[in-house]
């Protein structure tokens, strides 16, 4: 569980000379951003939190992130609820 559902059809390809490197799309390490965020919502500075909001998430790459969330996390995780202020602070 390492990545969202779906990411192997968003991988992007770079080429460096003879070398060809595939890595994950500016939506998936955007999603992941999102859940580490919650996860170390209230540590400061939290580094990830800053770069989701430099990175301006779509809709879809927030419920891209919930649904990796519901993937990774227990229900019962503490996290879920500073995954509902980072949804409402980036909806808002």
């Amino acid at each position: 569980h390492a990545a969202p559902t779906g990411f192997e059809e968003r991988l992007e390809r770079a080429e460096y000379g003879r070398l060809i490197v595939w890595h994950l799309s500016v939506q998936d390490i955007t999603a992941i951003k999102i859940v580490v965020s919650a996860e170390r919502w209230g540590e400061r500075p939290n580094k990830h939190w800053q770069d989701v909001q430099v990175l301006d998430p779509s809709v879809e790459t927030i419920e891209l992130a919930r649904q990796f969330a519901q993937r990774v996390w227990a229900d019962q995780s503490a996290a879920w609820t500073a995954l509902l202020e980072i949804e409402a602070r980036l909806n808002g």
